[in-house]
C-alpha cells in the first residue's frame, strides 16, 4: 500500500526586521527578528512566541562513536500559545454524551499505513472530544513475528502523553476501556488475551474486537475516505449548508475536496456512545490525516495540524539513534552535507514501478554532484545492486555506521527503519520511491525541517518533480495530499 505526501513549506522572504523561516505545517508566516526570537504570526496578525522542540537522550546510555556528538534535531515546536485550545473546537468536543468512546482498528500492512490510520483517529478523537481507545499489542507486516521484542503498542512508536496533557484528549488501552464500561467475565478476559497475542491475523483481530464491542450501543464508521471529506463545520455542532455565502466562497473546501462528498459529523455519530472504525475497506484509512478531515475555519485547522506535528512524532530514542548516525555521516560528507534516497525493493513493490541502479544514476546525475555522500535508506539486502551508483558517488548505508554506532543499544527492533527515514530526511536533496508511504513521512518531516520543494525528486521520470508542487489532493487521494 502506497502514498504520496506533500507538503507546504513558506518561501524565503527578508524585510528590514523579520525574516520568513522555511517551516511547514503552520501555513502561516513564521518570523524571526533582530533579536534571534522565533515567532508565529497567527489569524489576527499577533505574533506568538516559539522555541525548538526537545529531545531527552541521557537516558538511554548510548555507547559508540558519536555518542558524545548527539544534537536536538526536533523538527518539533514548543509553542504556548497552543496550549490553549480555540474555544469553537472546545464547544465541539463537548457536544454528545459524557463518555464518549473512538476505537479503532489497526492496520494489517506495514508502519507506514499504519501510522496514517493511527494519525487520522487522534484528529477525530481531538475534533470530537472522544477518548480514543487504543488497540491491544500486536506484531506489524514486514517484520518477523515470532520475535517478542517485535510486539508493540502504538505509543511505543510514537507516545501522546504529551499530547494528551496539552489538549486534554484521554487516551485509554483496550483493558481499561473494557474495565470501564463492563465487568469482565473470564470469557472477556480470554477474548482480550487473546487480542495481546501476535498470533493472530488482522481478520482474526477485527472479528474478536467487533464481537466484544457489539456488546455496546455502537456504530461502525461508514465513512470511505476515497470517496467522501469529513467537514467539520464553522459552528460546533452545526450542519453545513453549502447556500451559506461562508461555505458558498470558501474555495478552500472545494479544492481539498476534489471532487468528493461532504461527510459530516452529524448529530447521529455526535450522540453514538462508541464509534468503531475498523482497518478494512471500504472505511481503511489509507490517507493522510490532513486529507481525511478538515475543519472550516482556517485558524482552527492550522492549530490542529501544529498539534499533530508537535505531539505526534517518533521517540526520544528513535531521534537520538539518529541523530548519532548523522553526526558521523556529516563528519565523514564534504562540508557535512550529503544528499539521501530511498529505495524500496522488497516484499510486494510492484515490478513496473521498480528502478535499476543505473536508472537511478541517469535521474539523479542532474542535481548531485560526482563523489558526493548519498545516504541510502532502503529494504535492498544485497548491496552490490548499488554497485553502478558506488562508482560515481560516496555511498553510505545504516549498515556502514551499525558498529560503529552501536545500532544493538536500541530497545525495540521495530525502530531500525524508522531511524533510517529520519537520517534520509536531513539530505540536501532526497529522492524517493514513487508510491512509497515510507517515501511520503521522509517528504513530511523534510517540509517540518524547512527543506525547500525543490530539493525532492522521484526516480520516476513522469513524476520526477512530483514533490516539487504545490498542490491540492486529487485522486486517488491515498497519493497526494495538502499539508
Amino acid at each position: 500500500a502506497t502514498s504520496v505526501i506533500l507538503y507546504y513549506p513558506l518561501d524565503s522572504l527578508q524585510t528590514s526586521t523579520y525574516s520568513i523561516l522555511n517551516i511547514s505545517a503552520d501555513k502561516k508566516p513564521v518570523f524571526k527578528n533582530d533579536n534571534n526570537q522565533s515567532f508565529i504570526n497567527d489569524n489576527e496578525g499577533t505574533f506568538v512566541n516559539y522555541s525548538q522542540g526537545s529531545m531527552r537522550c541521557g537516558e538511554y546510555n548510548f555507547t559508540g562513536e558519536g555518542s558524545d556528538t548527539i544534537s536536538n534535531i526536533a523538527y518539533w515546536k514548543k509553542i504556548p500559545y497552543d496550549y490553549d485550545m480555540p474555544k469553537d473546537l472546545q464547544e465541539m468536543r463537548k457536544i454528545g454524551p459524557n463518555p464518549k468512546y473512538l476505537i479503532f482498528q489497526r492496520d494489517g500492512a506495514g508502519w507506514n499505513n499504519i501510522r496514517l490510520g493511527y494519525e487520522c483517529m487522534i484528529l477525530l478523537a481531538l475534533l470530537t472530544g472522544r477518548t480514543l481507545v487504543m488497540p491491544p499489542k500486536g506484531t506489524m507486516d514486514h517484520q518477523n513475528s515470532n520475535d517478542e521484542r517485535m510486539k508493540y503498542f502504538l505509543e511505543d512508536f510514537m507516545p501522546v502523553k504529551k499530547l494528551s496533557k496539552v489538549t486534554g484528549l484521554e487516551i485509554i488501552s483496550m483493558e481499561e476501556f473494557f474495565k470501564r464500561e463492563q465487568n469482565l467475565t473470564e470469557i472477556s478476559f480470554k477474548k482480550l488475551n487473546l487480542l495481546a497475542t501476535s498470533e493472530l491475523s488482522p481478520p482474526k483481530i477485527d472479528f474478536l474486537l467487533t464481537d466484544m464491542v457489539s456488546n455496546f450501543n455502537y456504530s461502525v464508521a461508514t465513512i470511505d475516505p476515497r470517496i467522501k471529506g469529513l467537514v467539520f463545520p464553522y459552528d460546533p455542532g452545526s450542519i453545513i449548508n453549502m447556500e451559506d455565502i461562508r461555505y458558498k466562497n470558501h474555495s478552500t473546501i472545494k479544492y481539498w475536496l476534489d471532487g468528493r462528498e461532504i461527510t459530516q459529523y452529524d448529530e447521529n455519530l455526535q450522540q453514538v456512545p462508541f464509534l468503531y472504525w475498523t482497518a478494512k475497506d471500504p472505511t481503511r484509512l489509507l490517507i493522510p490525516f490532513y486529507t481525511f478531515t478538515r475543519h472550516s475555519n482556517e485558524s482552527i485547522d492550522r492549530y490542529l495540524k501544529r498539534i499533530l506535528r508537535d505531539y505526534v512524532h517518533y521517540n526520544d530514542e528513535v531521534f537520538c539513534k539518529a541523530s548519532q548516525v548523522l553526526s558521523l555521516l556529516k563528519m565523514e560528507a564534504f562540508n557535512g552535507t550529503f544528499s539521501s534516497f530511498h529505495v524500496r525493493r522488497g516484499d510486494f513493490y510492484v515490478e513496473r514501478e521498480k528502478t535499476t541502479a543505473e536508472e537511478m544514476l541517469a535521474a539523479t546525475e542532474p542535481y548531485i554532484r560526482e563523489g558526493e555522500t548519498v545516504y541510502i535508506a532502503t529494504d535492498e539486502r544485497n548491496k552490490t545492486f548499488f554497485s553502478p551508483l558506488q562508482k560515481i558517488y560516496d555511498v553510505k548505508f545504516l549498515d556502514d555506521y551499525w558498529e560503529r554506532a552501536s545500532m544493538d543499544d536500541i530497545s525495540n527492533p521495530n525502530f531500525i527503519a524508522m531511524i533510517d527515514g529520519i537520517v534520509a530526511s536531513h539530505g540536501r536533496t532526497f529522492t524517493g520511491t514513487w508510491l512509497s508511504t515510507y517515501t511520503a513521512y521522509i517528504l513530511r518531516m523534510r517540509g517540518h525541517l524547512g527543506h525547500p520543494r525543490t530539493s525532492n525528486w522521484n526516480f520516476k521520470k513522469h513524476v520526477k518533480n512530483f514533490a516539487q508542487i504545490e498542490q491540492w489532493p486529487m485522486n486517488p487521494f491515498w497519493m497526494t495530499g495538502s499539508y
